[in-house]
């Protein structure tokens, strides 16, 4: 072969599209533009992306006939069709084609004969490799097909395991996902139990505390019945009660906070 085509199928539209291409006049152009662009070259789990989806921020353009390799399909009678979905090669001629996609494909490539093979990926179509013989004319030759045929089941072995790893990478970068979550939940429980247990200490520290200043307030106010009123006793009680108050005030902010830590732990 001197000329070869990579084109892919998009389900979505149900049609082929030219994705690369290349000849044997423009064997040394192509690799110097395949080292140029080796950074935005996609590789085969990209390849594999490309063909869910057309994508117009790629193409290895190095023949002019590519981007007009646009084909459409209308029915499934036509041999393109039967040569995506087969697993053999298929052999195109043009005195006996008969379907008007077919016709279009030999036109655009101005040839009397080509050859199709299938790129799959798990028995669905990922797309097709077209070659031919326009520069030499040769007729294409079983030998030719098998070895096409071997290159294009390679190509689908290495997209599909491709498309595995990606799977399994997804699948892994889930379950650490997961994990993480579920170890952020886990110190959450843990700092929310460790609230809980200091919100119960201070609960009953709280309690200690408030009997003993219910004591010392009713005594005070017995005391100030039973002594003199003088300055000193005046003063004294005065202050007792009020350092009661302040410790009660404290005690039932405290009571306040923990009732209101519990709502949020719940």
């Amino acid at each position: 072969f001197d000329r070869a085509y990579i084109l892919f199928y998009y389900p979505r539209y149900n049609e082929l599209r030219g994705a690369l291409g290349i000849n044997s006049h423009q064997v040394q152009t192509f690799v110097d533009t395949w080292q140029k662009q080796y950074n935005t070259i996609p590789n085969l789990i990209e390849l594999y992306h490309f063909s869910q989806e057309p994508n117009e921020g790629w193409h290895f353009e190095t023949d002019g006939t590519l981007k007009k390799l646009l084909l459409p399909f209308h029915d499934r009678t036509s041999l393109l069709y039967e040569a995506l979905w087969g697993s053999e090669a298929s052999i195109f001629r043009e005195d006996s084609v008969t379907h008007e996609l077919d016709k279009k494909l030999i036109g655009l490539l101005g040839v009397s004969e080509l050859i199709a093979v299938p790129i799959q990926s798990e028995d669905n179509p990922i797309g097709l490799i077209i070659a031919d013989c326009h520069g030499c004319g040769k007729p294409i030759t079983k030998d030719w097909a098998l070895q096409l045929t071997t290159l294009a089941n390679l190509a689908s072995s290495a997209i599909q395991r491709a498309r595995i790893d990606e799977e399994l990478s997804q699948k892994v970068g889930d379950l650490q996902a997961a994990n993480m979550q579920l170890q952020e939940q886990q110190e959450k429980l843990l700092r929310a139990e460790r609230l809980s247990i200091i919100g119960e200490m201070a609960a009953k520290i709280a309690h200690e505390i408030r009997n003993p200043l219910v004591s010392i307030g009713g005594f005070v106010r017995l005391l100030e019945q039973k002594c003199e009123k003088t300055a000193f006793f005046t003063e004294s009680f005065t202050i007792i009660k009020t350092e009661v108050r302040r410790l009660e005030v404290l005690v039932s902010d405290i009571g306040s906070f923990i009732q209101e830590d519990r709502k949020s732990v719940v």
